[in-house]
């Protein structure tokens, strides 16, 4: 298995793990932070791993920025036609 393919598995495995874990327990308490959010807001996610709490939201935003240490879990939560994001390694140093 080349690198990039064991860096891509690592995510996966990453994602899932935070599916069956973290996200079974805090799906309630984001569920009612989404419903107490006001429309039209921005919103600043630090720790935001694949962005789920900040796609849930999108209804609500007018803008949405997600902070994460691990720039891959960023990478693989994205579409690849999004022409704001910015993963120069200058940006992903500023963050």
């Amino acid at each position: 298995m080349d690198q990039r393919t064991q860096s891509q598995t690592l995510i996966l495995m990453k994602a899932w793990i935070k599916t069956q874990t973290v996200d079974r327990y805090l799906q309630a308490l984001r569920q009612q932070m989404l419903a107490e959010l006001p429309n039209n807001i921005s919103l600043l996610e630090i720790g935001c791993g694949t962005g789920d709490f900040l796609f849930r939201c999108a209804g609500k935003l007018s803008h949405g920025l997600g902070v994460d240490a691990d720039i891959r879990l960023i990478q693989h939560a994205l579409p690849d036609d999004l022409p704001h994001y910015d993963s120069s390694p200058a940006h992903r140093r500023c963050i």
